[in-house]
């Protein structure tokens, strides 16, 4: 009785704990399974709100550790996102990749993941993943004028002007008044 009361009063942790204790002494109590579960995915929905509330506040240190309790924000890619963000901002871009891949593992063409795993690539002076994943964007949108420049640009940091030259006239032939390009 008293799990149920704490799930009731949306402490899921307590709750979860009692219902734990039940599941030692009665492991096929139907009800207990059933309610630890929803006093679970309550635990979840709070701790999902904790993160947005940390992430809008800019502290991406906690959004992170929040991460460590949820067991299965891999399989979101919207969490997944802020995570990944929250990585980036803190400058640790070799994290901050691998939540990017993982989103592009559920989601292959989500252009705005793409366009920041570049820039992750571009701070971890991985040049040449870099313009793989601009190919990726470029052939999914061949107009893409921000991959188009992208693509210049880190190809003048790897002193290929002609190459970058090619892009940045692709650039002006989609948009000639481009003064960027």
């Amino acid at each position: 009785y008293k799990a149920n009361a704490l799930l009731q009063l949306s402490r899921y942790k307590d709750a979860i704990a009692y219902y734990n204790k039940v599941l030692a002494i009665y492991a096929n109590n139907k009800e207990a399974v059933q309610n630890k579960k929803i006093a679970q995915e309550g635990l979840r929905n709070e701790t999902i709100r904790e993160i947005k509330s940390n992430y809008e506040k800019q502290n991406y240190t906690k959004v992170i550790e929040l991460f460590d309790t949820i067991e299965d924000s891999v399989n979101d890619s919207f969490l997944e996102g802020y995570k990944a963000e929250s990585f980036y901002i803190l400058g640790n871009y070799e994290d901050a990749l691998k939540c990017y891949e993982t989103i592009l593992a559920m989601d292959p063409k989500n252009l705005d993941i793409l366009h920041k795993k570049v820039n992750t690539l571009d701070k971890l002076e991985k040049y040449e993943d870099a313009l793989k994943t601009l190919d990726k964007i470029i052939a999914l949108d061949q107009s893409n004028i921000s991959a188009l420049k992208y693509k210049g640009h880190i190809l003048i940091n790897i002193e290929k002007y002609i190459e970058a030259f090619y892009y940045y006239s692709k650039v002006l032939v989609i948009e000639p008044a481009d003064t960027e390009a």
